[in-house]
């Protein structure tokens, strides 16, 4: 099968070169010093679950690839139109993207481009950065993927996906009710982003204090509260599970936007806590905790981006 990764930083590369190494075509889609070092040494990744290193076709502008089986959509939330666009002349009748994107709502822009028909909805629990230009690093235990379509269908597209990911060594879960699935990753990466971030602390260093592990439950039930205003019924229990996958993932372990914190690079915060504080008013329930991440993030990014220029 073909697949094409728009998207490949640390997600969609690691897993784009899974696929590679279980014998698919894979091509990546990449930019800057990053997309150089791919067509010059290939793609390298150093992972708690194996090292490898593999030549893939990497390239700037995706209809050079060509048409393709399935696309794993992987960019920032606020790439997400732009790139759906992008994608457009590598795909046939019959293709389907699947996202992996964080946050929620992706997957209704993405089929308002491409059309809603091609869009499977997907999440993965990972921690994976690009560690120099080419290179990919994969620290933490978990590297799931939860993905289906959207209207909760086990289609047969969705089953010969499931194998294909299975194969390929992903742990991956078909989900029959993959909304509920996302906003149960969003409930989860939406609070560890915030509290990573604005504590400039791992996993294992906020966890340990009680103030900041206090805040992170908070920041939990916040997001929980907005998603069943929103007809998203999650249970308590879900507040609970999102708080031990933080102390599953690992002492050391950094959320994808506190890696762009500290890169002084532009931060998902609008489609994470600021997507919080959106929902919430929707719902008409108050967000005060990711209210406060958020305007703080935002001062902070203005701040840096602003020295940029």
């Amino acid at each position: 099968m073909k697949f094409a990764v728009m998207g490949a930083g640390g997600v969609g590369a690691y897993f784009g070169g899974l696929l590679a190494k279980s014998g698919h075509e894979v091509a990546l889609v990449a930019r800057g010093e990053h997309l150089k070092a791919l067509q010059s040494n290939g793609l390298i990744v150093n992972s708690v679950h194996g090292d490898f290193q593999l030549p893939l076709q990497a390239v700037e502008d995706p209809a050079e690839i060509g048409k393709v089986d399935v696309v794993l959509f992987a960019t920032k939330a606020f790439d997400t139109e732009g790139a759906a666009k992008q994608i457009l002349p590598i795909l046939k009748e019959d293709s389907v993207v699947v996202n992996l994107q964080n946050g929620v709502g992706n997957e209704e822009i993405i089929g308002n481009v491409i059309g809603h028909d091609k869009v499977l909805g997907g999440l993965t629990y990972i921690e994976t950065t690009i560690e120099a230009p080419g290179v990919i690093s994969q620290k933490s235990p978990k590297r799931d993927i939860i993905f289906g379509e959207m209207n909760g269908e086990l289609t047969n597209r969705a089953k010969e996906l499931l194998e294909i990911f299975q194969n390929a060594g992903i742990p991956t879960i078909l989900s029959e009710d993959i909304n509920k699935d996302i906003w149960k990753k969003f409930m989860f990466i939406s609070s560890f982003s915030a509290i990573t971030t604005i504590s400039e602390s791992t996993a294992g260093q906020f966890l340990e204090c009680k103030e900041t592990a206090h805040l992170f439950r908070k920041l939990l039930e916040e997001v929980y509260y907005v998603a069943r205003a929103n007809q998203i019924f999650l249970n308590e229990e879900d507040v609970e599970g999102a708080y031990q996958i933080a102390s599953s993932m690992g002492y050391g372990t950094k959320s994808s936007m506190q890696r762009d914190y500290e890169k002084r690079r532009v931060l998902e915060v609008d489609s994470l806590s600021g997507a919080v504080v959106h929902y919430g008013k929707n719902g008409g329930v108050a967000t005060p905790y990711h209210k406060m991440v958020y305007g703080v993030m935002k001062l902070k990014e203005k701040n840096y981006l602003k020295g940029d220029n």
